[in-house]
């Protein structure tokens, strides 16, 4: 149990593990009444769902399944994958800092015909994945291989859809980017502001005419973004987005979807943050949330409110153990699905398959598996707050990244949370004390 300080002086019991709010007379407070309901719900509903109520869609929408052993039964399900990340290699011509793929860099096999061969031979059905993504360390530092992927998604497979694929952006070029628009190929190029330099690379590729105007044209065709990776070298968002807007324009496309990737090769630029920096971070990222339509900087928050929107109706439908999918855009499920070039299952597009991790070969898809570990099982989610809008994090990792993750992550969470609190019930937290 929880005890919600508020800027009126009130203060809320809260129960994280069912999700309930009680005023101080143990009386349950209930969020919003019925009517208020449906603009939390996603919008434009499909045909599919469209004689569900809104409960019975949101947990559709957010697959959410309050179930104990959800994880353990865990399974990919190649006829329903609608989503497909395929790892094209691992080397990099980066070695960045925080990277969590540092270490295997070996290559993966590509044989066209025979990764061919592989896909044709599932029960992948290609009419139906709605995305495709390319990943890898460097995707670009494999140019004619990633040529030859893409001719065999767009001729052999007749796969007609959006191809995605992320960059470091510093092999990029003219001739890249009318490939890509040609191609309807989407890229999301890694920047990490002031922090570029400090983090990646001696270089900001931003700094190069070639490179910097290739990246604005591609965006002004609708076809890239800026990812950017908040550390204690850029939490200061606003100033962040300054020094890019200055490289680029006012309104640039970007998405601020996470916190400091920091596992157990990387927790100790944590420190770097200061005595009051991860504060810093949550009133920053606080204030962007906060943002109005008519509000300078408010288009930069986009992805991140999605995200807010997702932990609001959390606390409506009172569904503090959503599935950690609803959050993650990598995270396997039995619509989404990870493979290399060579067949290997992997556990979400952030494995390496090399790293002795991989669970077997779509060839033989029913010997695939994995175990996961459930939200249920973590003792540190059973007191901690803001579940509803972490979600028990990644059921992947160990306990040692799971609690560093956990501390990098904890002032996204604690934004989302106290910001979609602010929304749900008008008021504003002050603190939050475990009793």
């Amino acid at each position: 149990m929880f005890k919600i300080y508020l800027k009126s002086k009130q203060y809320y019991l809260y129960n994280s593990n069912l999700g309930i709010f009680y005023n101080k007379n143990k009386k349950i407070i209930e969020p919003l009444s019925l009517s208020d309901i449906g603009r939390y719900t996603v919008q434009n509903p499909t045909t599919l769902y469209s004689n569900y109520t809104s409960k019975d869609y949101l947990k559709i929408h957010t697959q959410v399944i309050n179930n104990i052993n959800y994880e353990s039964k865990h399974k990919p399900q190649l006829k329903e994958v609608k989503l497909l990340d395929i790892t094209l290699g691992m080397n990099c011509n980066y070695k960045c800092k925080y990277c969590l793929q540092n270490e295997h860099r070996d290559d993966i096999k590509f044989i066209p015909e025979e990764f061919l061969n592989i896909l044709k031979n599932s029960n992948l059905n290609f009419k139906s994945i709605e995305n495709v993504r390319i990943w890898g360390g460097e995707p670009l530092v494999y140019w004619k291989r990633f040529k030859k992927l893409i001719k065999l998604l767009r001729e052999d497979l007749q796969y007609t859809k959006v191809i995605h694929t992320v960059s470091n952006g510093s092999l990029f070029n003219l001739e890249k980017a009318n490939y890509c628009i040609d191609n309807n190929i989407h890229i999301a190029f890694s920047h990490d502001g002031p922090a570029q330099t400090i983090l990646r690379d001696p270089v900001d590729y931003l700094d190069d005419l070639n490179i910097r105007s290739s990246i604005k044209y591609l965006m002004q065709k609708g076809l890239a973004h800026i990812i950017l990776v908040l550390n204690p070298y850029n939490y200061d968002i606003k100033e962040t987005i300054k020094f890019l807007e200055k490289k680029l324009y006012i309104g640039f496309p970007i998405k601020l979807s996470t916190v400091f990737k920091a596992d157990s090769r990387s927790k100790d630029i944590l420190k770097d943050y200061g005595k009051n920096g991860l504060e810093t971070l949550k009133n920053n990222l606080l204030w962007g949330l906060n943002l109005k339509p008519d509000d300078l900087y408010y288009s930069y928050f986009i992805d991140l409110r999605r995200i807010r929107n997702t932990t609001i109706r959390h606390i409506i439908y009172k569904l503090p153990f959503a599935s950690f999918k609803a959050k993650c855009p990598s995270y396997n499920s039995i619509e989404r699905l990870s493979i290399d070039t060579e067949g290997r299952l992997l556990t979400c597009y952030a494995d390496n398959p090399l790293n002795g991790l991989n669970y077997g070969n779509i060839k033989d898809i029913s010997t695939c598996g994995w175990s996961l570990k459930s939200i249920h099982d973590r003792e540190i989610c059973k007191h901690c707050p803001y579940i509803m809008a972490c979600m028990g994090g990644c059921p992947l990792l160990n306990e040692e990244d799971h609690k560093i993750r956990c501390l990098s992550q904890l002032p996204f969470n604690q934004a989302l949370f106290e910001s979609a609190f602010k929304e749900v019930f008008g008021k504003e937290i002050i603190k939050i004390e475990e009793i």
